[in-house]
């Protein structure tokens, strides 16, 4: 229908994920939370970093990488 030319899609989470050692060791050596200290809620980088992945044709290029600091509170701002 030609709508995913002029469609923002966003990606992400409010937080990191909720996952301690034991679930770790659980599934196998799995890390929802990479390799950053800290779960959901800590004051660690794993409560706070998530992944945000955005595709818009013609206003963001493919394979773009940003390393600036965003909270979603800039999304709804500039989104509406």
């Amino acid at each position: 229908s030609g709508q995913a030319a002029n469609t923002l899609v966003i990606i992400t989470s409010d937080n990191g994920a909720p996952w301690s050692q034991p679930d770790v060791e659980a599934h196998r050596g799995h890390r929802a939370n990479m390799l950053w200290r800290g779960q959901k809620a800590d004051i660690y980088e794993a409560g706070h970093r998530v992944p945000f992945l955005v595709r818009y044709p013609g206003k963001v290029k493919a394979n773009t990488v940003s390393r600036a600091t965003i909270g979603l509170t800039d999304v709804f701002a500039t989104a509406s």
